[in-house]
């Protein structure tokens, strides 16, 4: 384990790797974006992933996400990503919930996580776990939408009070600050990885529903260098608030 994690020690010191080892992330979503915040947590050396997720890898995800293979297409998104930390951590504890986050999973789902990410790409749900998580004083960064986005410079990194420049996560301010006691609030406590940037319509000759809906599938265009970027900046951010535990 110590040459496996050696670079991380060497650069930030044995004291932090070891908490890097004791803590527990979870990921709420892993698809274009908590894929990659998967990736980059299990290679710094977190000892303990939670996978959340119902759906199945599909051929249109291959161009943005990590475990999407021709060889894995049809198979189990958290299963298959569970099967990548392991073989890149032997000694990393994987826990995969194969379910949706919702109102009525909150309970089962929601454990005494050191931090988790939330990439949900739903307002309604994304409301409900980031509510939950205030409730329940779980650390959390929120991913914002990827759909229609290209410029990596614009990727910042803010209180969710404070983001610009994207469309799920204002819809998401909107309703926390309506139904879940933010109304008046400068600050949510809750940091937020988005792009400030509009969203490039899709190009008239591309096989696209009319809705413009914020589906990578069908709707607006989707890049793998962004939501691979937005990803390792969500699992970046962990990082730092964790080894900061053993810095203070």
């Amino acid at each position: 384990m110590k040459e496996r994690f050696g670079g991380i020690e060497r650069l930030f010191g044995a004291a932090q790797l070891a908490q890097l080892h004791t803590s527990h992330v979870a990921i709420v979503g892993v698809g274009g974006v908590g894929c990659w915040s998967a990736e980059m947590l299990a290679r710094a050396g977190v000892g303990q992933i939670t996978l959340i997720d119902a759906d199945e890898l599909c051929v249109t995800n291959i161009n943005r996400q990590i475990h999407a293979l021709d060889s894995t297409v049809g198979q189990s998104k958290v299963q298959v990503m569970a099967k990548r930390i392991q073989d890149i951590n032997p000694d990393c504890q994987v826990v995969c919930h194969e379910a949706f986050f919702m109102a009525s999973t909150a309970n089962e789902l929601l454990l005494e996580y050191d931090y988790l990410i939330d990439a949900i790409d739903s307002v309604k749900h994304k409301v409900q776990l980031l509510a939950e998580c205030r409730n329940r004083k779980i650390p959390v960064v929120t991913c914002g939408g990827v759909g229609g986005k290209t410029d990596l410079a614009r990727i910042l990194t803010a209180d969710l009070a404070k983001t610009r420049g994207d469309m799920l996560l204002r819809k998401v301010r909107k309703e926390l600050r309506k139904n879940h006691g933010l109304k008046n609030s400068k600050r949510f406590k809750m940091l937020a990885v988005f792009l400030d940037q509009d969203m490039i319509l899709p190009v008239v000759d591309a096989d696209v529903e009319t809705s413009r809906k914020l589906d990578c599938d069908s709707g607006y265009g989707t890049s793998p260098m962004v939501i691979s970027s937005l990803g390792i900046r969500a699992a970046d951010l962990v990082i730092k608030k964790l080894i900061a535990k053993q810095s203070v």
